[in-house]
């Protein structure tokens, strides 16, 4: 019988790989550094492969480590999503909720336990589904973009801003990151479309905030997602422009890292989606009233975490 991990084993490995270093993921999961290690190693014994290298500032992904850690990353997310959902109660009064995965992911999933406690009758269900209120059963969206379009209701959640973010281990003496011209001597990371399948150009906005004309020496890596472009940007492949607010933990840990201070302002925003209704229903409203609430708190969070 092939080797199938414990769902133990693969949360210990989604952990390790977020932090790249075993205190901090030991931090998180409240095991010792050893237990985890314990645990690392069965789990490449088993698979036969190593996932991980030691460096002098914690751990660095295997090809084969990488590979798998986006699998297992994307896979438990939607574990958790599908769970959730699983123990809504008939009684409650449940909220659906279509949202991209990226923002799923990295903030809403984490924070389902502080709206349950304040909401308890209402159960939130996230969704894949395009922004389609008539026929897809979705009660409200989180959109990211230009102003949506006429005939829905919508409330502006943040604007966003734009940093550029690499691994430590991007940063050599030959391959230095001091000045935006030195982006050149490095694999920009981009993602290869949005939603609407056209080419997302963050880094333009970027380079177009700063005066400066991207260099035409960079090499550049397209990746199918946010969630991949982080994941390749926290394994030392290149540097991204990223929305500092998704990669809030990563920055704290010091998993990645803000080489250089300029901020820009990205042409999209989020905004809370729903049906024109006056006002909008209930659970819609206390979904709002939420989300503001812990947008208030992440911001002041983030906050700390660039200073």
């Amino acid at each position: 019988m092939s080797f199938q991990p414990t769902l133990n084993f693969l949360r210990s490995f989604q952990v390790i790989g977020k932090h790249l270093n075993l205190a901090r993921a030991s931090e998180e999961l409240n095991l010792t550094p050893s237990a985890l290690s314990h645990q690392l190693g069965m789990l490449e014994s088993q698979l036969g492969v190593r996932l991980f290298t030691r460096t002098g500032r914690g751990l660095a992904f295997t090809d084969k480590g990488r590979d798998l850690h986006e699998e297992v990353d994307a896979c438990l997310a939607r574990l958790g999503v599908a769970l959730h959902n699983a123990r809504s109660a008939d009684k409650k009064d449940v909220l659906v909720v279509s949202s991209m995965a990226t923002i799923a992911m990295r903030w809403l999933l984490p924070r389902f336990a502080s709206f349950q406690k304040a909401y308890a009758s209402i159960e939130i269900r996230i969704s894949a589904q395009p922004i389609d209120f008539q026929h897809n059963g979705v009660d409200c969206a989180i959109y990211y973009g230009s102003t949506p379009a006429p005939g829905l209701g919508f409330e502006l959640l943040r604007k966003v801003s734009l940093i550029v973010a690499c691994a430590p281990s991007a940063i050599t003496r030959d391959r230095p990151l001091n000045q935006p011209s030195d982006l050149s001597r490095h694999h920009l990371l981009r993602v290869k479309s949005g939603l609407d399948g056209k080419r997302l150009d963050e880094w333009g906005v970027w380079f177009e905030s700063v005066q400066m004309e991207p260099p035409r020496e960079a090499k550049e890596l397209m990746l199918e997602n946010r969630n991949l472009v982080i994941e390749a940007t926290k394994s030392g492949l290149g540097v991204a422009v990223l929305d500092p607010l998704m990669i809030q933990d990563e920055l704290a840990s010091g998993a990645l890292v803000r080489p250089l201070e300029h901020t820009a302002k990205a042409r999209g925003a989020y905004y809370l989606v729903y049906p024109r209704t006056s006002p909008p229903s209930e659970k819609v409203a206390a979904f709002r009233d939420w989300l503001f609430d812990e947008l208030h708190k992440s911001g002041a969070a983030q906050e700390r975490s660039l200073a």
